[in-house]
């Protein structure tokens, strides 16, 4: 498997050759069964979906946040992107928030909404944008999610109105209901 310079050799003939672990084996072999995985951070130049994918137990047992980099380009030999995001929906993973890679916020959206798609692929393309960090939020928890927007959104608020003069700030603290 490749991923732009980045690739799995699994020939074990190869002197460099290093088992390769689940995510879910990794974290049994390490954290007690007591504790909770409560956010699982994930950046592998590409094999991102598919070491989340390695992480199904822990994700339906501990419902941990996962926040990941993607980048089209480099799944393109690794994952299908509405693949990936069609099987996180069906574990539960409804909700997510973008930010592009210099950690502006972008928006909320559904895992499954042709938006993120068409998001993850405009990013792709940008010139001054190679990959968006994502947030995945399982349903359980809409209230983290919804206080991680709120925060979001305010700080991207109070961003652009330090520096943009005469901004409309209440026009559009009033489209995003905020105080």
């Amino acid at each position: 498997m490749q991923s732009g310079i980045t690739f799995i050799n699994n020939k074990k003939e190869n002197s460099s050759f290093k088992e390769l672990k689940t995510l879910d084996e990794v974290i049994k072999n390490n954290i007690s069964r007591k504790s909770k995985v409560g956010l699982i951070k994930i950046d592998t130049d590409g094999f991102d979906s598919q070491i989340i994918r390695s992480a199904k137990e822990t994700l339906i047992e501990n419902k941990p946040i996962i926040f990941f980099e993607a980048q089209p380009y480099h799944w393109l030999n690794n994952d299908n992107i509405s693949d990936f995001l069609n099987w996180i929906y069906q574990i539960s993973y409804k909700k997510a928030i973008l930010w592009d890679n210099y950690g502006n916020f972008i928006m909320p959206t559904s895992t499954i909404s042709n938006g993120l798609k068409y998001s993850l692929s405009y990013f792709h393309g940008s010139p001054n944008s190679c990959f968006t960090d994502i947030a995945l939020f399982h349903e359980n928890d809409e209230n983290l999610f919804e206080t991680t927007l709120t925060i979001e959104k305010q700080f991207y608020i109070n961003n652009l109105s330090n520096k943009v003069k005469e901004f409309p700030i209440k026009k559009l603290k009033n489209l995003f209901k905020l105080k």
